[in-house]
């Protein structure tokens, strides 16, 4: 895999994730998990990269917006008390 591809893939990833999440430090994390986990997969199996760094990014970003709120939330119950 040529570098250009992959910093394609990380940029296309970044951007997805920043778009959902809207800050810049998840957005980093999402894009690498994303980009890591295609580089694992088994040559071959991904046909259309770009639509599947599309994809597994939007899934990442919503566990990983699901897992904010609650953590914010249990902060605030903490906090409550």
């Amino acid at each position: 895999m040529s570098d250009d591809l992959l910093n394609d893939l990380r940029k296309l990833a970044y951007g997805r994730a920043f778009r959902i999440v809207g800050r810049c430090d998840t957005a980093e994390d999402v894009a690498q998990d994303v980009v890591v986990r295609y580089l694992q997969q088994e040559p071959g199996a991904v046909e259309k990269p770009r639509q599947w760094i599309r994809r597994v990014t939007e899934l990442k970003c919503g566990r990983s917006f699901k897992s904010s709120i609650a953590r914010r939330l249990a902060d605030i119950v903490l906090s409550a008390h």
